[in-house]
């Protein structure tokens, strides 16, 4: 047990070391500010527990009027003087906890995109994501979980100071006060942390409910919720998830409903303690009226000191429960990034028994995959979907690492090139190729707004045959892609779409092209216009092509079939066609489709 208790400890410590390490580092008058706030927030209710004795004495003639009307008059000056400066705390934290806050979301963002990609679409990292995201941003906003530290130790001040001011009171009845205190702060602790694990345990939940309201919202899913009438069906799922989620906050309610009984129970039998004592000290002339209001001031801001210094404990005892989840999130594996080989050029690309499957999956995406590419020669990889050719390209371009086997540019493994260096030299396009909302300028040359590069730009657009397209749109290349800031803009179509991530990668001029179903969303005559158009354009380029129609073949140097995530046939179309195979008869019936 005293193991388990220094462990929590640590880890209550780590937390809250990495929020103030980040903080300080970032403004360090945000911290200077957040300890002057405990101080005033400390001091505010100690005034308050002065004034009214000074003014009771002055009206009750227990006190000189001048002597009593001096410190009323010092005590509201000094409280103005606090309130004035806890306002402008208040005031600037919050600012200057916005500033930090937005330093933290870039390095989040850019932390996040270096990480595995194969990490960041498994279910297991979401939840874990949503986990950190609770103590990261807590309740109450960014770093509310050190904000909370600094409070309780504001409220332990206050305490203290209360403690010294009864203590003039009969030492016993301190001692009783204390302890009802004391076991108030403990059942109302251990209802709230049980309170507070059913709240972790519903993150999961909160990710569906999140998932399910986009749906709703989202522009994407609209055309489907509205062609296929699914409404009803999708509220049916969403109400279910809701229904867990409410099933949930009962039982946080219930529980939290718990320690609130159990602080009334406790805060009423101490008043009752403190009234009797007062009422006796005051019968006997032991203290005066205004002595009476005084105690009775600091024994209600006892209370309040100790339920809000319980709750501020609970609160960091909640988001330490999170911050095992902070700790994967923030150093979720890099291993992409381990190799330092420059790459200037590809001059061959080799996969040597190459097995993978994706994270969290039984069943291998790639087996036993041998396969050389040399400079200049333009590969079709070909098959039925799901056979393993978008795989294949995710390997490539070191999306994931292959499992066993190894991959080899210019006889060097791929994982000992440096990561950046390394896809630089890929111009991709993949099958559902993303745009961003942004000008069509910008997403051909992730560069801009200045044009610096507008020439190569313009032959990039000429050269995917889109050029003409963007000079017809109202605002040219400036055009915002997609409405979502832009009521005016731009929505291409699935060939658009296609073309200017052609140009995209046509703009990056990479040693290795490579084509992910680029024609999925074109018509039989489009296709062809872009193979032809491509194959001219890429002429002294190494280019693969990946789609499950064969009419790409007819314009490469050799083909690979794949099939059930292996290489069932490879060579060249005309040796393939010989070979009266699976390819063959591939060909055959997809030229028959063609026909018709």
């Amino acid at each position: 047990m005293g193991r388990s208790k220094l462990k929590f400890t640590k880890s209550i410590m780590a937390g809250m070391s990495f929020l103030f390490g980040f903080c300080w580092s970032h403004d360090k008058i945000y911290i200077l500010l957040l300890i002057v706030k405990q101080l005033t927030s400390s001091a505010l209710p100690l005034l308050l527990i002065f004034i009214p004795k000074y003014v009771l004495d002055l009206l009750t003639e227990a006190m000189p009027p001048d002597t009593a009307l001096t410190y009323i008059l010092i005590l509201c000056g000094i409280y103005l003087v606090v309130r004035l400066f806890d306002n402008y705390c208040d005031a600037n934290i919050f600012v200057r906890k916005l500033g930090i806050f937005n330093d933290f979301q870039i390095q989040l963002s850019r932390q996040l995109a270096f990480a595995d990609y194969g990490q960041i679409e498994s279910s297991s990292f979401l939840d874990i994501k949503e986990k950190a995201f609770k103590f990261l941003y807590g309740e109450a906003g960014f770093a509310s979980a050190l904000e909370q530290m600094f409070s309780l130790i504001g409220n332990v001040i206050l305490f203290v100071s209360i403690i010294v001011i009864v203590s003039q009171l009969n030492i016993l009845l301190i001692a009783g006060f204390i302890a009802v205190a004391l076991l108030n702060a403990y059942f109302s602790s251990k209802t709230r942390k049980r309170a507070n694990q059913f709240d972790i345990e519903k993150a999961p939940l909160e990710r569906k409910n999140m998932y399910y309201g986009s749906l709703f919202s989202e522009y994407r899913y609209g055309k489907e919720i509205r062609v296929n009438n699914l409404v009803e069906w999708l509220s049916g799922k969403y109400t279910l998830v809701l229904q867990d989620i409410l099933k949930s906050y009962k039982k946080i309610v219930k529980t939290r409903a718990k320690a609130e009984y159990t602080n009334s129970f406790f805060n009423t039998l101490q008043t009752m303690l403190i009234l009797a004592a007062l009422a006796f000290q005051y019968a006997a002339k032991a203290i005066t009226a205004g002595d009476f209001m005084m105690y009775w001031s600091a024994a209600n801001s006892f209370n309040s000191a100790m339920f809000m210094a319980t709750g501020s404990i609970t609160s960091i005892f909640r988001y330490n429960d999170y911050y095992e989840a902070v700790k994967k999130y923030l150093n979720m594996p890099s291993s992409m990034r381990a190799g330092k080989k420059p790459l200037d050029d590809i001059e061959t690309i080799e996969f040597k028994n190459v097995w993978f499957r994706y994270p969290e999956q039984k069943e291998y995406a790639l087996k036993n995959i041998s396969i050389k590419i040399n400079a200049r020669e333009k590969w079709s990889i070909v098959g039925e979907n799901g056979s393993g050719k978008s795989t294949f390209i995710k390997l490539l371009a070191r999306l994931y690492d292959v499992e066993q086997g190894e991959i080899l540019v210019n006889g060097v493994n791929i994982k000992e090139y440096d990561y950046e260096k390394y896809v630089s030299r890929f111009s991709v396009v993949f099958q559902d190729s993303q745009l961003f909302s942004m000008s069509v300028y910008e997403n051909i040359t992730f560069s801009g707004p200045l044009k610096e590069n507008g020439p190569r730009f313009e032959d990039a657009a000429e050269k995917a045959g889109i050029k003409g397209k963007i000079a017809g749109l109202s605002n040219a290349e400036d055009t915002i892609i997609h409405r979502d800031f832009d009521d005016n803009g731009y929505e291409p179509s699935g060939g658009e779409v296609q073309k200017i991530a052609l140009a995209r990668a046509i703009y990056k001029d990479g040693s290795l092209f490579i084509l992910d179903e680029p024609t999925a969303s074109m018509d039989p005559r489009a296709e062809y216009e872009l193979y032809s158009h491509f194959n001219y354009v890429t002429k002294d380029r190494t280019v693969i092509f990946i789609s499950h129609r064969l009419s790409s073949t007819r314009f490469c140097d050799k083909v690979a079939l794949f099939s059930g995530g292996a290489i069932l046939e490879i060579g060249t179309h005309k040796e393939l066609m010989e070979s009266n195979h699976y390819y063959k008869e591939l060909y055959m019936m997809q030229a028959q489709y063609y026909r018709d």
